[in-house]
């Protein structure tokens, strides 16, 4: 059964912060995508959380580093010291989503309103299968 709780906070957080929502990409700097901000808000810890990465040269570019440290939050998700955890990775597993149903939410081709739309159907999965 899904998160409700999570998935509606996030939508929120993404309704009330469209700035920091890019559903094209898993991270860019302080920005990112629904799973990007779900696993955030469920305490996911970023490896390198720096916004930016500066090179060599100079050149200056968002940092899209997706790997996310084994915390409590982590641990309480059932993962262990030294497992790869990817943002995608922990959103799904903290917002209870099936494979299908994550593939569906994360895709980069949902506007706001596939969002709303996808949050509705699977609280109401929840609420029927109380």
């Amino acid at each position: 059964m899904a998160n409700g709780d999570l998935l509606h906070t996030t939508l929120r957080h993404i309704q009330d912060d469209r700035e920091s929502w890019d559903q094209k990409v898993w991270r860019a700097g302080n920005r990112g995508c629904f799973a990007f901000h779900a696993a955030r808000l469920a305490g996911a810890v970023l490896e390198d959380p720096e916004p930016t990465i500066t090179w060599g040269d100079g050149s200056i570019d968002p940092n899209d580093d997706v790997r996310v440290v084994v915390n409590d939050a982590a641990r309480a998700l059932g993962y262990e010291d030294g497992d790869f955890i990817s943002i995608n990775l922990f959103a799904r597993r903290a917002l209870k989503l099936s494979d299908e149903q994550a593939a569906q939410l994360f895709c980069g081709c949902n506007g706001l309103a596939d969002l709303e739309r996808l949050v509705q159907e699977y609280t109401a999965q929840e609420a029927e299968g109380e």
